[in-house]
């Protein structure tokens, strides 16, 4: 799949508009060295699920990140997915769809 390499400072922002649009995708955050205080770190990573079955089998590698936020909004939008997320300031996961399940692991 398709590889994205996050900036290790600044923002990473991936939006998910389409049917399958981020299948088997990875994205990584740079990693910064353990040595470095995480409140000096500015990076965050934005992923954002919104078309219907769009996350399908996404990896998402976030090691010393200031903050990560990962939304799924629609009909498993977030299917199979791998979130790895190490040592960081803020983490938030939302799943939600009016009908039926947006986030789901077989």
């Amino acid at each position: 799949g398709l590889q994205v390499l996050c900036p290790s400072t600044g923002d990473c922002t991936v939006n998910c508009l389409s049917y399958f649009g981020c299948t088997n995708m990875n994205i990584t955050q740079e990693y910064i060295s353990a040595e470095v205080d995480v409140g000096d770190i500015f990076a965050e990573v934005n992923v954002n699920c919104i078309a219907s079955s769009t996350c399908r089998d996404i990896n998402i590698t976030a090691i010393n990140a200031n903050s990560v936020n990962i939304n799924s909004s629609n009909y498993y939008s977030l299917y199979n997915g791998q979130i790895h997320v190490e040592n960081v300031n803020n983490f938030v996961m939302s799943c939600y769809h009016s009908i039926d399940v947006s986030c789901y692991n077989n």
